[in-house]
Protein backbone atom coordinates (compact mmCIF):
# COMPACT_ATOMS: atom_id res chain seq x y z
CA UNK A 1 0.00 0.00 0.00
CA UNK A 2 1.35 3.67 -0.96
CA UNK A 3 2.51 5.74 1.71
CA UNK A 4 1.96 9.11 0.79
CA UNK A 5 3.59 12.24 2.39
CA UNK A 6 3.80 15.88 3.24
CA UNK A 7 7.12 17.89 3.16
CA UNK A 8 6.90 21.75 3.98
CA UNK A 9 10.23 23.73 4.18
CA UNK A 10 11.53 24.79 7.70
CA UNK A 11 11.29 28.18 8.36
CA UNK A 12 14.90 28.09 9.97
CA UNK A 13 17.67 25.93 8.34
CA UNK A 14 20.70 24.57 9.50
CA UNK A 15 23.96 25.89 8.13
CA UNK A 16 25.66 22.71 8.67
CA UNK A 17 24.41 19.51 7.96
CA UNK A 18 25.66 15.72 8.06
CA UNK A 19 25.20 13.18 5.78
CA UNK A 20 25.83 9.44 6.33
CA UNK A 21 24.77 8.15 2.60
CA UNK A 22 24.05 4.42 2.43
CA UNK A 23 26.45 2.21 1.20
CA UNK A 24 26.60 2.01 -2.70
CA UNK A 25 24.15 -0.71 -4.16
CA UNK A 26 26.39 -1.26 -6.96
CA UNK A 27 29.41 -1.69 -5.68
CA UNK A 28 28.04 -3.95 -2.87
CA UNK A 29 26.21 -6.22 -5.58
CA UNK A 30 28.90 -6.88 -7.45
CA UNK A 31 31.34 -7.68 -3.87
CA UNK A 32 28.42 -10.33 -2.70
CA UNK A 33 27.80 -11.63 -6.48
CA UNK A 34 31.84 -12.63 -6.71
CA UNK A 35 32.05 -13.86 -2.55
CA UNK A 36 29.23 -15.84 -3.60
CA UNK A 37 31.09 -18.03 -6.20
CA UNK A 38 34.47 -17.98 -4.65
CA UNK A 39 32.49 -19.14 -1.18
CA UNK A 40 34.22 -15.77 0.52
CA UNK A 41 32.51 -14.75 3.71
CA UNK A 42 30.17 -11.88 3.42
CA UNK A 43 30.66 -9.02 6.03
CA UNK A 44 28.20 -6.56 7.39
CA UNK A 45 30.07 -3.96 5.56
CA UNK A 46 29.55 -6.18 2.01
CA UNK A 47 25.88 -5.28 2.11
CA UNK A 48 24.31 -1.75 1.75
CA UNK A 49 20.78 -1.06 3.67
CA UNK A 50 19.24 -0.77 0.16
CA UNK A 51 16.37 -3.17 -0.37
CA UNK A 52 18.05 -4.69 -3.51
CA UNK A 53 21.36 -6.01 -1.90
CA UNK A 54 19.36 -7.21 0.85
CA UNK A 55 17.28 -9.45 -2.08
CA UNK A 56 20.19 -10.55 -3.55
CA UNK A 57 21.97 -11.07 -0.17
CA UNK A 58 19.39 -13.37 1.24
CA UNK A 59 19.08 -15.19 -2.40
CA UNK A 60 22.80 -15.68 -1.91
CA UNK A 61 22.39 -16.78 1.58
CA UNK A 62 19.06 -19.28 1.15
CA UNK A 63 18.65 -20.29 -2.19
CA UNK A 64 15.08 -21.62 -3.19
CA UNK A 65 13.62 -23.55 -6.05
CA UNK A 66 12.36 -19.99 -6.88
CA UNK A 67 13.55 -16.92 -6.49
CA UNK A 68 11.84 -13.44 -5.88
CA UNK A 69 13.97 -10.66 -7.43
CA UNK A 70 11.30 -8.12 -6.58
CA UNK A 71 11.58 -4.90 -8.81
CA UNK A 72 15.31 -5.32 -8.62
CA UNK A 73 16.73 -4.96 -12.45
CA UNK A 74 20.44 -6.04 -10.51
CA UNK A 75 19.31 -8.66 -8.58
CA UNK A 76 17.13 -10.40 -11.73
CA UNK A 77 20.13 -9.80 -14.10
CA UNK A 78 23.22 -10.94 -11.91
CA UNK A 79 21.60 -14.01 -10.62
CA UNK A 80 20.62 -15.04 -14.29
CA UNK A 81 23.84 -16.00 -14.79
CA UNK A 82 24.95 -16.59 -11.70
CA UNK A 83 22.37 -20.11 -11.37
CA UNK A 84 23.34 -20.79 -15.28
CA UNK A 85 26.40 -22.34 -13.93
CA UNK A 86 25.47 -23.44 -10.22
CA UNK A 87 25.60 -27.41 -11.67
CA UNK A 88 22.49 -29.50 -10.35
CA UNK A 89 20.45 -27.04 -9.58
CA UNK A 90 17.14 -25.91 -11.09
CA UNK A 91 15.99 -22.69 -10.20
CA UNK A 92 13.00 -19.62 -11.11
CA UNK A 93 13.59 -16.20 -10.73
CA UNK A 94 10.82 -14.20 -11.06
CA UNK A 95 10.04 -10.36 -10.25
CA UNK A 96 7.04 -7.66 -10.32
CA UNK A 97 5.25 -7.02 -12.88
CA UNK A 98 7.42 -4.13 -14.05
CA UNK A 99 10.02 -6.79 -14.19
CA UNK A 100 8.40 -9.18 -16.27
CA UNK A 101 8.00 -6.32 -18.59
CA UNK A 102 12.44 -5.51 -18.74
CA UNK A 103 13.76 -7.31 -21.45
CA UNK A 104 16.34 -10.00 -20.51
CA UNK A 105 16.80 -11.22 -24.25
CA UNK A 106 20.38 -10.21 -24.73
CA UNK A 107 21.89 -11.56 -21.54
CA UNK A 108 20.33 -15.15 -21.97
CA UNK A 109 21.50 -15.42 -25.56
CA UNK A 110 24.37 -14.36 -24.47
CA UNK A 111 24.15 -17.82 -21.87
CA UNK A 112 22.97 -19.49 -24.39
CA UNK A 113 25.48 -19.23 -26.78
CA UNK A 114 27.82 -20.28 -23.78
CA UNK A 115 26.12 -23.36 -23.50
CA UNK A 116 23.21 -22.62 -20.48
CA UNK A 117 20.27 -24.25 -20.09
CA UNK A 118 17.26 -21.31 -19.73
CA UNK A 119 13.41 -20.93 -20.31
CA UNK A 120 11.17 -18.73 -20.52
CA UNK A 121 8.25 -19.35 -18.31
CA UNK A 122 6.05 -16.77 -19.83
CA UNK A 123 6.61 -14.26 -22.87
CA UNK A 124 9.59 -14.68 -24.76
CA UNK A 125 12.36 -12.20 -23.96
CA UNK A 126 11.56 -11.38 -20.11
CA UNK A 127 11.26 -12.82 -16.90
CA UNK A 128 10.12 -15.18 -15.00
CA UNK A 129 12.76 -17.54 -15.76
CA UNK A 130 13.71 -21.35 -15.89
CA UNK A 131 17.71 -22.02 -15.08
CA UNK A 132 19.08 -25.13 -14.98
CA UNK A 133 22.73 -24.64 -13.96
CA UNK A 134 25.42 -26.74 -15.60
CA UNK A 135 28.87 -26.19 -16.47
CA UNK A 136 29.33 -23.85 -19.44
CA UNK A 137 31.99 -24.87 -21.95
CA UNK A 138 32.10 -22.24 -24.28
CA UNK A 139 34.06 -19.37 -24.08
CA UNK A 140 33.15 -16.51 -26.63
CA UNK A 141 29.94 -14.50 -27.05
CA UNK A 142 29.02 -11.34 -28.82
CA UNK A 143 26.00 -9.17 -27.29
CA UNK A 144 24.12 -6.03 -27.97
CA UNK A 145 25.63 -4.21 -25.38
CA UNK A 146 22.91 -1.21 -25.96
CA UNK A 147 20.38 -2.02 -24.07
CA UNK A 148 21.74 -2.25 -20.84
CA UNK A 149 25.57 -2.78 -18.56
CA UNK A 150 23.90 -5.16 -16.28
CA UNK A 151 23.90 -7.74 -18.79
CA UNK A 152 27.94 -6.92 -19.30
CA UNK A 153 28.34 -6.96 -15.78
CA UNK A 154 26.01 -10.44 -15.37
CA UNK A 155 28.58 -12.16 -17.63
CA UNK A 156 31.93 -10.29 -16.38
CA UNK A 157 31.20 -11.23 -12.68
CA UNK A 158 30.98 -15.43 -13.93
CA UNK A 159 33.75 -15.28 -16.29
CA UNK A 160 36.91 -16.30 -13.84
CA UNK A 161 34.82 -19.34 -13.45
CA UNK A 162 34.34 -20.58 -16.58
CA UNK A 163 36.76 -23.18 -17.49
CA UNK A 164 38.52 -21.35 -20.94
CA UNK A 165 37.36 -17.60 -19.43
CA UNK A 166 35.59 -15.58 -21.60
CA UNK A 167 35.68 -13.16 -24.25
CA UNK A 168 33.14 -10.87 -24.79
CA UNK A 169 32.50 -8.92 -28.49
CA UNK A 170 30.24 -5.58 -28.33
CA UNK A 171 27.63 -5.76 -31.79
CA UNK A 172 26.91 -1.83 -30.46
CA UNK A 173 28.58 0.72 -28.20
CA UNK A 174 27.77 -0.23 -24.25
CA UNK A 175 25.23 2.16 -22.54
CA UNK A 176 26.41 3.00 -18.88
CA UNK A 177 29.89 2.36 -19.56
CA UNK A 178 31.54 3.41 -15.94
CA UNK A 179 29.35 0.82 -14.38
CA UNK A 180 31.50 -1.48 -16.60
CA UNK A 181 34.45 -0.64 -15.69
CA UNK A 182 32.75 -0.52 -11.78
CA UNK A 183 32.78 -4.08 -12.33
CA UNK A 184 35.60 -4.60 -13.87
CA UNK A 185 37.87 -2.60 -11.15
CA UNK A 186 35.77 -5.28 -8.41
CA UNK A 187 36.76 -8.10 -9.95
CA UNK A 188 40.31 -6.80 -9.92
CA UNK A 189 40.51 -6.34 -6.39
CA UNK A 190 38.78 -9.87 -5.65
CA UNK A 191 41.91 -11.42 -7.80
CA UNK A 192 40.59 -11.77 -11.50
CA UNK A 193 42.68 -10.89 -14.07
CA UNK A 194 40.34 -8.81 -16.93
CA UNK A 195 41.17 -6.94 -20.24
CA UNK A 196 38.38 -4.14 -21.10
CA UNK A 197 38.45 -2.23 -23.79
CA UNK A 198 35.69 0.11 -25.91
CA UNK A 199 34.90 -2.97 -28.05
CA UNK A 200 35.47 -5.89 -26.31
CA UNK A 201 36.22 -7.68 -22.75
CA UNK A 202 39.17 -10.99 -22.06
CA UNK A 203 38.88 -12.62 -18.68
CA UNK A 204 40.86 -15.37 -18.15
CA UNK A 205 40.26 -18.46 -16.09
CA UNK A 206 40.97 -18.07 -12.68
CA UNK A 207 39.89 -18.00 -8.62
CA UNK A 208 38.68 -15.14 -6.71
CA UNK A 209 40.99 -15.02 -4.37
CA UNK A 210 40.24 -12.72 -0.57
CA UNK A 211 40.58 -9.00 -0.31
CA UNK A 212 40.01 -6.39 1.96
CA UNK A 213 38.20 -4.32 -0.38
CA UNK A 214 35.16 -2.28 1.41
CA UNK A 215 32.32 -0.50 -0.85
CA UNK A 216 32.40 3.19 -0.23
CA UNK A 217 28.91 5.70 -0.46
CA UNK A 218 26.58 5.95 -3.25
CA UNK A 219 26.90 8.44 -5.35
CA UNK A 220 23.73 8.26 -6.82
CA UNK A 221 22.31 9.18 -3.71
CA UNK A 222 24.97 11.86 -3.63
CA UNK A 223 23.01 13.45 -5.92
CA UNK A 224 19.74 14.39 -4.19
CA UNK A 225 21.85 16.39 -1.63
CA UNK A 226 23.89 18.10 -5.08
CA UNK A 227 20.20 19.40 -5.85
CA UNK A 228 19.15 20.21 -2.18
CA UNK A 229 22.64 22.07 -2.08
CA UNK A 230 21.54 24.33 -5.36
CA UNK A 231 18.28 24.78 -3.27
CA UNK A 232 19.29 25.96 -0.13
CA UNK A 233 22.48 28.29 -0.44
CA UNK A 234 22.93 28.73 3.52
CA UNK A 235 23.65 25.07 3.97
CA UNK A 236 26.96 23.60 4.01
CA UNK A 237 26.31 19.46 3.43
CA UNK A 238 28.78 17.50 4.71
CA UNK A 239 28.10 13.68 2.75
CA UNK A 240 30.68 10.89 4.58
CA UNK A 241 31.60 7.74 2.97
CA UNK A 242 32.35 9.28 -0.55
CA UNK A 243 36.21 8.84 -2.27
CA UNK A 244 37.46 10.73 -5.11
CA UNK A 245 38.65 9.50 -7.09
CA UNK A 246 35.79 6.96 -7.42
CA UNK A 247 34.93 3.72 -9.72
CA UNK A 248 31.41 5.01 -9.87
CA UNK A 249 30.19 6.81 -12.97
CA UNK A 250 27.90 8.95 -11.13
CA UNK A 251 31.40 10.62 -9.19
CA UNK A 252 30.87 13.49 -12.26
CA UNK A 253 28.39 14.88 -9.73
CA UNK A 254 31.05 17.78 -8.66
CA UNK A 255 31.62 18.12 -12.59
CA UNK A 256 28.21 18.40 -13.24
CA UNK A 257 26.68 20.46 -10.64
CA UNK A 258 29.84 23.01 -10.50
CA UNK A 259 28.55 25.49 -13.06
CA UNK A 260 25.62 25.74 -11.32
CA UNK A 261 27.73 27.33 -8.13
CA UNK A 262 27.95 23.93 -5.97
CA UNK A 263 31.73 23.41 -4.73
CA UNK A 264 33.05 20.37 -3.82
CA UNK A 265 35.61 19.84 -0.69
CA UNK A 266 37.47 16.33 -0.29
CA UNK A 267 38.01 16.29 3.60
CA UNK A 268 38.86 13.11 5.89
CA UNK A 269 35.26 11.61 6.32
CA UNK A 270 33.86 12.17 2.69
CA UNK A 271 32.69 15.59 0.87
CA UNK A 272 31.62 18.85 1.88
CA UNK A 273 29.41 20.55 -0.79
CA UNK A 274 27.69 24.09 -0.15
CA UNK A 275 27.05 27.08 -3.19
CA UNK A 276 28.61 29.69 -3.90
CA UNK A 277 28.08 32.98 -5.24
CA UNK A 278 29.77 32.16 -8.84
CA UNK A 279 26.46 30.56 -10.12
CA UNK A 280 27.04 29.89 -14.23
CA UNK A 281 24.14 28.04 -15.43
CA UNK A 282 26.54 27.79 -18.48
CA UNK A 283 25.43 24.38 -19.64
CA UNK A 284 23.16 24.03 -21.86
CA UNK A 285 23.43 20.46 -23.27
CA UNK A 286 24.04 17.63 -21.44
CA UNK A 287 25.43 13.73 -22.12
CA UNK A 288 23.50 11.34 -19.64
CA UNK A 289 24.69 8.68 -21.76
CA UNK A 290 27.75 6.97 -18.69
CA UNK A 291 25.18 8.34 -16.15
CA UNK A 292 21.50 8.02 -16.87
CA UNK A 293 20.55 7.64 -13.09
CA UNK A 294 21.58 11.00 -12.74
CA UNK A 295 19.35 12.53 -15.13
CA UNK A 296 16.06 13.06 -12.90
CA UNK A 297 18.17 14.80 -10.97
CA UNK A 298 19.24 17.36 -13.18
CA UNK A 299 16.39 17.64 -14.51
CA UNK A 300 14.48 18.46 -11.29
CA UNK A 301 17.38 20.85 -10.35
CA UNK A 302 16.86 23.00 -13.57
CA UNK A 303 13.58 22.91 -13.24
CA UNK A 304 13.79 24.39 -9.78
CA UNK A 305 16.51 27.24 -11.33
CA UNK A 306 14.08 28.02 -13.99
CA UNK A 307 17.42 27.30 -16.28
CA UNK A 308 16.85 25.32 -19.48
CA UNK A 309 18.53 22.31 -20.19
CA UNK A 310 18.95 20.04 -22.49
CA UNK A 311 19.14 16.21 -21.73
CA UNK A 312 20.20 14.00 -23.99
CA UNK A 313 21.47 9.53 -23.80
CA UNK A 314 18.49 8.43 -21.96
CA UNK A 315 17.48 5.94 -24.22
CA UNK A 316 17.69 3.27 -20.99
CA UNK A 317 15.26 5.45 -18.93
CA UNK A 318 12.02 3.93 -20.73
CA UNK A 319 13.10 0.60 -19.56
CA UNK A 320 13.90 1.66 -15.88
CA UNK A 321 11.28 0.97 -12.97
CA UNK A 322 9.30 2.53 -14.60
CA UNK A 323 9.15 4.78 -18.62
CA UNK A 324 11.48 7.75 -16.75
CA UNK A 325 11.26 9.54 -19.82
CA UNK A 326 7.18 9.56 -19.80
CA UNK A 327 7.32 10.00 -15.88
CA UNK A 328 9.52 13.10 -15.35
CA UNK A 329 7.62 14.49 -18.18
CA UNK A 330 3.95 14.13 -16.99
CA UNK A 331 5.37 15.29 -13.42
CA UNK A 332 7.17 18.59 -14.25
CA UNK A 333 4.55 19.37 -16.16
CA UNK A 334 1.91 19.83 -12.94
CA UNK A 335 4.52 22.91 -11.89
CA UNK A 336 4.37 23.99 -15.16
CA UNK A 337 7.84 22.77 -17.05
CA UNK A 338 7.42 22.14 -20.26
CA UNK A 339 9.57 19.24 -21.61
CA UNK A 340 10.27 18.18 -25.32
CA UNK A 341 11.55 14.83 -26.02
CA UNK A 342 12.08 12.83 -29.06
CA UNK A 343 12.25 9.52 -26.83
CA UNK A 344 16.62 9.60 -26.30
CA UNK A 345 16.58 13.37 -24.79
CA UNK A 346 14.40 16.12 -23.27
CA UNK A 347 14.69 19.32 -23.81
CA UNK A 348 13.61 21.47 -20.73
CA UNK A 349 11.97 24.88 -21.09
CA UNK A 350 11.58 25.84 -17.26
CA UNK A 351 9.28 28.25 -16.15
CA UNK A 352 8.53 26.49 -12.29
CA UNK A 353 4.33 28.32 -11.22
CA UNK A 354 3.89 29.33 -7.98
CA UNK A 355 2.09 27.11 -6.65
CA UNK A 356 0.25 26.17 -2.94
CA UNK A 357 0.73 22.59 -2.82
CA UNK A 358 1.25 20.05 -5.15
CA UNK A 359 1.19 16.20 -5.06
CA UNK A 360 3.87 14.38 -7.34
CA UNK A 361 3.37 10.82 -8.31
CA UNK A 362 6.20 8.38 -7.97
CA UNK A 363 5.77 5.45 -10.51
CA UNK A 364 6.77 2.90 -8.08
CA UNK A 365 10.16 4.50 -8.71
CA UNK A 366 12.43 5.27 -6.18
CA UNK A 367 14.36 8.17 -8.21
CA UNK A 368 10.99 9.67 -9.15
CA UNK A 369 10.59 10.64 -5.74
CA UNK A 370 14.13 11.79 -4.47
CA UNK A 371 14.47 13.72 -7.25
CA UNK A 372 10.97 15.62 -7.15
CA UNK A 373 11.18 15.99 -3.24
CA UNK A 374 13.64 18.75 -3.04
CA UNK A 375 11.49 20.86 -4.92
CA UNK A 376 9.02 21.56 -1.73
CA UNK A 377 11.81 24.34 -1.41
CA UNK A 378 10.24 26.61 -3.78
CA UNK A 379 6.37 24.84 -3.74
CA UNK A 380 5.15 25.75 -0.14
CA UNK A 381 3.71 21.88 0.51
CA UNK A 382 4.63 18.90 -1.74
CA UNK A 383 3.29 15.66 -1.48
CA UNK A 384 4.71 12.32 -2.18
CA UNK A 385 2.44 10.19 -3.21
CA UNK A 386 4.17 6.60 -1.82
CA UNK A 387 7.67 7.97 0.19
CA UNK A 388 8.40 3.60 0.92
CA UNK A 389 9.75 3.29 -2.89
CA UNK A 390 12.74 5.01 -1.22
CA UNK A 391 13.80 1.87 0.57
CA UNK A 392 14.66 0.41 -2.95
CA UNK A 393 17.99 2.20 -2.43
CA UNK A 394 17.86 4.90 -0.05
CA UNK A 395 15.69 3.56 3.26
CA UNK A 396 16.88 6.73 5.34
CA UNK A 397 16.34 9.71 2.85
CA UNK A 398 12.85 11.18 4.54
CA UNK A 399 14.53 10.76 7.99
CA UNK A 400 17.68 12.58 6.97
CA UNK A 401 15.88 14.99 4.35
CA UNK A 402 13.33 16.16 7.54
CA UNK A 403 16.24 18.27 9.04
CA UNK A 404 15.19 20.57 5.82
CA UNK A 405 11.60 19.95 5.56
CA UNK A 406 9.25 19.15 7.93
CA UNK A 407 7.56 15.63 6.82
CA UNK A 408 4.04 14.72 8.05
CA UNK A 409 2.81 11.36 6.99
CA UNK A 410 -0.91 11.29 5.21
CA UNK A 411 -3.43 8.69 6.52
CA UNK A 412 -4.12 6.75 3.54
CA UNK A 413 -7.54 6.00 3.16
Amino acid sequence: MATPITLTRKANTPTELTVDLPLSKSECNRVLIIKALANLTIEHSDISSANDSIVLHHALQHPENEIDCEDAGTVMRFLTAYFAIKKDTTTILKGTERMHQRPIKPLVDALLDLGAEIEYLDKEGFPPLKITGKKLKNNKLRIDASISSQFISALMLIGPMLPNGLEITFESTPISFPYIELTAAIMCNFGASIQVKNTSISITNSRYTASNYKPEADWSAASYWYELATFFPETTFQLNGLRIPSNQGDAVLPELFKPLGISTVINETGISICKNSSTQLIANEIDCTNFPDLAQTLACTYAGLNANIALTGLKTLALKETNRIEAIQHELHKIGIDIETNGNSWSISSSISQLAAIEFNTYKDHRMAMSLAPLAAYINQVTIEDSSVVNKSYPDFWNQISQLFDIQQLINC
